[in-house]
């Protein structure tokens, strides 16, 4: 299978001969809605973002050592 230059689908026979033809496919009119943007402070998915510097380096250290 190949595409010709206005986009109609060409097909060949293994002898390389063209089978047939179909038409080009329906341009979209319709344009997808944009998804919404995330909330702040929060990642795609729902979950909080936390950034390392807002958690304190003794609770850290505390969590560090529970898990070590």
């Amino acid at each position: 299978m190949a595409l010709d230059r206005d986009g109609k689908a060409a097909f060949f026979t293994r002898a390389g001969q063209v089978l047939g033809s179909a038409p080009p496919l329906p341009e979209v009119t319709r344009q997808l809605p944009e998804p919404p943007p995330p909330p702040p402070d929060r990642l795609s998915n729902g979950a909080p973002r936390f950034v390392d510097s807002a958690v304190p380096l003794s609770l850290e250290l505390e969590a560090l050592e529970a898990v070590a």
